[in-house]
């Protein structure tokens, strides 16, 4: 089954990638997620953006999609320590990266190309990928 990983983050999914870290203590991914200003899983209520729980609570389930004209995204390497990983401790944020803003579909695709990364490539975060956030 093919993936559809743009419906996925279209969404307000999250999606991640392991990559190779250049140092041999972490293990490193590639998270790319939609801003918040157009993700879906969040309301404009009294001029604040409000998780919509009722309709949102697992990814999953999503009912609500951005639209492709209006996608902005946001891409952040992250790196944590194998020892705190397979200990199963809480994961340490000082090596999480800052989100670099990307204001288009047209634009992510050119950011992954030029990293030599395909879309089709990422997955949902899970247990089964050790992705600690």
């Amino acid at each position: 089954m093919q993936k559809d990983n743009l419906t996925h983050l279209l969404k307000g999914c999250v999606l991640v990638k392991e990559l190779i870290s250049n140092d041999k203590r972490f293990r490193t991914w590639l998270e790319i997620s939609l801003q918040i200003q157009v993700d879906p899983s969040f309301t404009l209520v009294k001029g604040r953006l409000v998780m919509d729980w009722d309709e949102n609570f697992l990814p999953e389930h999503k009912k609500k999609i951005c639209e492709k004209s209006e996608a902005k995204f946001k891409v952040r390497q992250n790196s944590f320590l194998i020892e705190d990983i397979e200990n199963g401790f809480d994961p340490s944020y000082e090596w999480v990266g800052e989100f670099k803003y990307i204001n288009s579909i047209d634009d992510l695709f050119s950011y992954l190309a030029k990293n030599n990364l395909n879309l089709d490539d990422f997955e949902l975060p899970t247990w089964d990928n050790d992705y600690p956030l």
